[in-house]
């Protein structure tokens, strides 16, 4: 059950960070500061399920967590 719990958890986080990096902005400054704590959780979150979680649904978790990554550092690209 708490495995189920997490996994949703972390989906939902990664979900939620990777839709809205890819959000149109005017200040994209301002969205990168905004998003950066749920990105934080999320990347913390996935780690720990990964590492504590032996079943095959880590993978889940580090996949998700790829594409939040992925969508995440597009943005930081963005306000640089």
């Amino acid at each position: 059950m708490a495995d189920s719990v997490g996994l949703i958890f972390v989906a939902l986080t990664g979900v939620a960070t990777a839709f809205c990096a890819q959000a149109s902005s005017p200040d994209y400054r301002g969205l990168f500061v905004a998003l950066a704590p749920l990105a934080a959780i999320h990347f913390i979150s996935a780690g720990m399920y990964a590492v504590l979680v032996p079943r095959w649904y880590r993978w889940i978790a580090v996949g998700l967590g790829f594409l939040a990554a992925i969508s995440f550092a597009e943005l930081t690209l963005r306000v640089a």
